[in-house]
This record gives C-alpha cells, structure tokens and sequence, in this order.
C-alpha cells in the first residue's frame, strides 16, 4: 500500500519513511540524529528529489523567462537552475569558473548576441517546497532504493515497484490537472520533451 498523508508530508517523516523501510526506529530530529543510516537516508532523499525535479513538472517549470546577458555577453544562471530551453535555439547550461552559464551549443560558445526572451526553465526547489503528491513520490522511490540498497531484497509486504508506480500515477494526474496553461503556452518540440520526462524511470 502507497503512502498516504492528508497534510503535506515533511522531510523529517519522510526520512522516518525510509528508515521504515530498512527496519530502524524512528528519529525525532535530523539535526540532532547522527547515525550512518539517518545521514544515508538525508542523502538519498536528496538525491531522489534533485533527480525527479529534472524531468520538470508544473511547479518548478517556468515559461518566457528573460536571461539577461552580463557585462561579458555571457548569461549567467543560478546553481537552483536544473535545465534551460529557448525555442529554436540549441543551448545547455555549462560551468566555467565556478559559475553557470548558458552555452549557445549552435555556435559553440559561452557568448550571446542577444538576451533570451522567452525561455522555459527547470529550477530545483527543496523537498518542502514541492506539492505533495510529489514529495509521497520522491519518498516511496527513496524508500525502495534504500531498502535494495541495505537490505538487498524487498518482500511483498514492503516497500515495491507497484507502490512506486501508484505514487508516480498521483503525481502524472496532479501535474496534468495544474499544467493546463503550461500545455497551451509549449511548441510542439517542448511539448514532446516534456513527455520524454514523464516517462517512469
């Protein structure tokens, strides 16, 4: 049976969630438990979450961006900023010194002639600051990872890939019932990555 809340669920109950999972008690605070397997869990979560926000959902997606070239033609971009798309224009997001930028990969070069008007970005939000069908879907795949990971198998009384898959279906009818205009303002090349993302991984 998928895990269900009926108030948005916190990272400290979804740590308790993976910890379950593996057979631990319970902890009252992530800033005072400092065992292995708490700190485990923190990383996982974490890693989960960072993950399934790439695929870019209605709540971390934002449309007709404006970057804005700096005083070197480069547009630099926050470390928060997963993915970056401007329609017609090949680009990705490339590091150099230390810093994030948008590279035009049509010209090969971290240089713009122009600022971006309308682009759609990806940005990484925190674990709390997510819907929760999202969070019950990030800890119902971190609680299965966990559990291979430590215990080595998964009986069918716990955690599995159907709880995971129920928790993904939540998420994909949440995300379709909120991203209508998200829908209306795609092309037809953003429209078919943003099912590529969807696809359950």
């Amino acid at each position: 049976m998928a895990f269900i809340s009926l108030t948005p669920m916190t990272e400290l109950e979804a740590v308790n969630i993976l910890l379950a999972a593996i057979g631990e008690a319970a902890v009252s605070s992530l800033e005072t438990a400092t065992t292995v397997e708490v700190t485990q869990a923190k990383n996982l979560l974490s890693n989960v979450n960072r993950a399934a926000q790439q695929k870019g959902w209605h709540f971390n997606t934002e449309w007709d961006v404006v970057l804005t070239r700096d005083t070197d033609d480069r547009i630099p971009l926050s470390e928060s900023i997963l993915s970056v798309y401007q329609p017609g224009q090949l680009m990705t997001i490339r590091g150099r010194s230390g810093s994030m930028f948008a590279y035009d990969l049509d010209n090969n070069t971290f240089t713009w002639t122009k600022n971006l008007n309308n682009a759609v970005t990806i940005t990484l939000l925190d674990f709390i600051d997510t819907p929760n069908t999202f969070r019950q879907y990030v800890t119902t795949r971190a609680a299965r990872i966990f559990q291979e990971e430590i215990i080595g198998q998964v009986s069918a009384e716990t955690v599995n890939r159907q709880e995971e898959a129920e928790a993904y279906a939540d998420l994909l009818d949440d995300d379709a019932e909120r991203s209508g205009l998200n829908v209306a303002y795609g092309t037809l090349d953003m429209l078919n990555t943003t099912q590529l993302h969807r696809k359950l991984w």
